[in-house]
């Protein structure tokens, strides 16, 4: 598995959690459910805006749009 951090340019009024930090958006690509749903769990937990991919290509068109 590996794990890459998209950065993406935020608007002047941005997108804050529930502590008041900008929110970083991040790209899960896993092909067992199982692992890409606990990932995704975490990451919500933490206040993380996810998007998930089953597979690379649909990663990659989730990334382009």
């Amino acid at each position: 598995m590996k794990v890459y951090k998209i950065k993406e340019p935020v608007s002047q009024s941005g997108f804050r959690n529930l502590r008041g930090k900008t929110m970083t958006k991040i790209l899960v690509i896993e092909d067992e459910a199982a692992i890409r749903e606990t990932i995704v769990d975490t990451l919500e937990f933490d206040s993380y805006d996810v998007t998930s991919a089953r597979n690379g290509v649909e990663g990659v068109q989730l990334a382009q749009s």
